[in-house]
């Protein structure tokens, strides 16, 4: 975990996809914008992560992205960050 954690759920009926990252990274940058206005921040205080019940096959398709760990994926975004995308149902229970 960092400094800063922003992340969107997607439940089971909801879709993880594009228009879902677009919308966290723009949460990201007005964030950032508001903690710019009284504090200096670093690129590495924050971390995005996007959390689906179900695993978003199409998204993963259209997204060049890696695995770390069995549930875990890393997708690079436009910027330097990359969105950590976990899978509910895969997890450990």
């Amino acid at each position: 975990m960092r400094k800063h954690n922003l992340l969107t759920y997607k439940s089971f009926r909801e879709s993880l996809d594009a228009w879902a990252l677009e919308e966290l990274v723009g949460h990201y940058v007005n964030y950032r914008k508001l903690l710019s206005l009284e504090f200096s921040t670093k690129d590495d205080e924050f971390q995005l992560y996007a959390i689906a019940t179900r695993f978003p096959a199409k998204l993963m398709k259209q997204l060049v992205s890696y695995t770390t760990q069995t549930n875990l994926r890393l997708v690079p975004n436009a910027m330097t960050h990359l969105i950590a995308a976990l899978v509910s149902y895969a997890l450990p229970q």
